[in-house]
C-alpha cells in the first residue's frame, strides 16, 4: 500500500499520483475553508443570542413605560369632586399637606378615586380603599410598584414590574412653563412648584440587556419616554 494514496489515471500511457506536497496543500486549504465556515456560523450564533437579549430588553422597556403611562394618567382622578380627601400627586407618606415635598425623581406616589371596594359605588370622594394608592420606584435595576396593605395607604411590600432598568426619572412640568429638572422637584411650600401646579409628567426609562451583547461584547441600552398631561390634577 503506497502511503501517498496514489490513484490511477492513465494519460498517454503514464500513471499520475498525488505528491505529499500536494496533499499538504489540500489539507491546509481545507483547514482554512473549515475555519472560515466555522467562524461565520459562530458569528451568526453570537449575533442571534445577542439579539435575543436585545428583544428581551425592549420588552422590559415597553412593559415599564406602558405600566407607568397607564397608571399615571389616573393621578388626581376624582369624578365626584367631593369628600374630605384631595386626590393627586403626593409624597412617600401619601400626604399632600402644605409641607409635602417630592423627594426623589426616580419614585412617585399618588392617589386617585378609582375603587373603594363597593361594586355599587366605586367612587365616593374619600380614600377608603387600598386600590386608591399608587407608588412606583426604581430599586436597583428593578422597576417596582407598591402593594398597599390597607385602606390607609400603608405599603406592605413591593413587586417587580420590569427588570434590567438602569434609570427611571420623572420630570415635572409646572403651570408657569418651567420643569423640575431646571427649578426643582414639586414642593408645596413653593407656590410655583406646588403639587397643584404640576400640569405634566415626562417619564424617562432606560433599559439595558441582561449582560453583554454576545457579538459586540458590550451591553445594549434603550431609552423610552412618555409625557402625561395631568388633566385630573388638583
Amino acid at each position: 500500500m503506497n502511503i501517498y494514496m496514489y490513484y490511477r489515471k492513465w494519460w498517454g500511457g503514464h500513471e499520475v499520483g498525488v505528491t505529499l506536497v500536494e496533499l499538504l496543500v489540500a489539507i491546509v486549504i481545507s483547514g482554512i475553508l473549515a475555519s472560515a465556515i466555522f467562524g461565520m456560523f459562530d458569528s451568526n450564533n453570537r449575533l442571534y443570542n445577542g439579539e435575543q437579549k436585545v428583544v428581551h430588553m425592549q420588552g422590559n422597556a415597553k412593559i415599564a413605560i406602558q405600566t407607568l403611562t397607564r397608571s399615571l394618567r389616573h393621578i388626581g382622578y376624582d369624578p365626584k369632586e367631593a369628600g374630605v380627601d384631595i386626590f393627586g400627586l403626593t409624597n412617600t407618606a401619601f400626604s399632600a399637606s402644605a409641607a409635602a415635598v417630592v423627594a426623589s425623581a426616580s419614585e412617585i406616589y399618588f392617589t386617585a378615586d378609582i375603587s373603594d371596594g363597593d361594586l355599587d359605588l366605586p367612587e365616593n370622594g374619600s380614600r377608603n380603599s387600598a386600590n386608591e394608592y399608587f407608588a412606583f420606584r426604581l430599586n436597583g435595576t428593578d422597576l417596582e410598584s407598591a402593594n398597599i396593605s390597607d385602606a390607609t395607604g400603608a405599603i406592605g411590600s413591593w413587586k417587580v414590574v420590569a427588570s434590567n432598568i438602569t434609570s427611571l426619572s420623572f420630570i415635572y412640568g409646572y403651570a408657569n412653563g418651567t420643569t423640575s429638572d431646571v427649578v426643582g422637584l414639586p414642593d408645596n411650600s413653593v407656590e410655583a412648584r406646588s403639587f397643584g401646579n404640576v400640569t405634566s409628567i415626562n417619564i424617562v426609562v432606560v433599559a439595558r440587556t441582561d449582560g453583554n451583547h454576545n457579538l459586540t461584547g458590550t451591553p445594549s441600552t434603550e431609552t423610552v419616554s412618555s409625557t402625561i398631561k395631568l388633566r385630573n390634577n388638583i
